[in-house]
């Protein structure tokens, strides 16, 4: 069977002398969700962002079901692969709407506007992301985290096979961090491949299906969360703040987790 997407020794070098992905392989499954973790400068968005196509790896490879993306279109790319980046660098002065079925521009003939059905999976989109109630508005009205359901709702409309997430949590609270992980997670195991990067360790714990921790351009281990969420794998890459336990998870059975923790000087958690 050929892994929906993978990659062959990414490297990836931005100018100066420290590359940011020196060698990454990896195969993300159907119907699996895939974190990504690792502290600040790791290399995690740089991996996918390369992933999306949206940067060129100087090394390596990505592949979609066994194709190389630099023998895919444009288009085909975005028929399979759907991206939430962390923000938008600019606020769109369009309806919250028109926003998200923007991410049905792969589906369109040319010269064609949305068909009814296209408005109708733009509308399922947002509430999936709970943000039905912002449709109307302006996307430059949001507050940061209706923003960032919304950017999940706009890839959602997209019905790609693969969902590539960057730090989807951020700017929500406690309420929607545990909803859009729970989103994601079931998005997963109904058939999607999902790629989630992010810092949070006790969600990572809760949903993840595969963890792979990330350090200096490289992979350090790439497995279950209770072969990952440990302190002999997390303790050299993060320090000593860290305070492990487990708590039962979605599925029943306990999960593991990691939670930042100051303890006195000198002393673990």
């Amino acid at each position: 069977m050929v892994n929906p997407l993978a990659a062959k020794g990414l490297r990836f070098a931005y100018p100066g002398p420290v590359p940011a992905l020196e060698g990454v392989d990896l195969e993300v499954n159907s119907g699996e969700l895939f974190v990504v973790i690792g502290p600040n400068g790791s290399g995690k968005s740089t991996l996918l962002r390369c992933l999306a196509g949206l940067l060129e790896p100087t090394g390596g490879e990505v592949l979609l079901c066994g194709t190389p993306y630099n023998q895919l279109s444009p288009r085909q790319r975005a028929l399979a692969v759907a991206v939430v980046p962390q923000f938008l660098p600019t606020l769109p002065d369009v309806r919250v709407l028109d926003f998200v079925l923007g991410g049905r521009y792969a589906h369109l003939a040319r010269f064609r506007g949305p068909s009814q059905e296209d408005v109708g999976i733009a509308h399922r989109a947002l509430a999936l992301c709970d943000a039905d109630d912002v449709g109307q508005r302006r996307v430059d009205e949001l507050s940061g985290g209706q923003r960032q359901r919304v950017l999940i709702a706009r890839a959602l409309s997209q019905e790609a096979g693969v969902l590539l997430v960057d730090e989807p949590t951020n700017s929500l609270d406690p309420e929607h961090q545990v909803r859009v992980f729970e989103l994601l997670s079931r998005l997963a195991h109904q058939g999607k491949s999902v790629v989630v990067v992010t810092h949070d360790l006790a969600l990572s714990g809760q949903f993840a299906d595969r963890l792979m921790l990330m350090s200096k351009g490289r992979t350090v281990v790439d497995g279950s969360v209770e072969r990952v969420l440990t302190p002999d794998v997390l303790g050299p890459i993060y320090g000593p703040h860290l305070f492990f336990g487990s708590l039962p998870g979605p599925g029943g059975g306990a999960r593991p987790y990691a939670l930042p923790w100051l303890t006195a000087e000198g002393q673990r958690p």
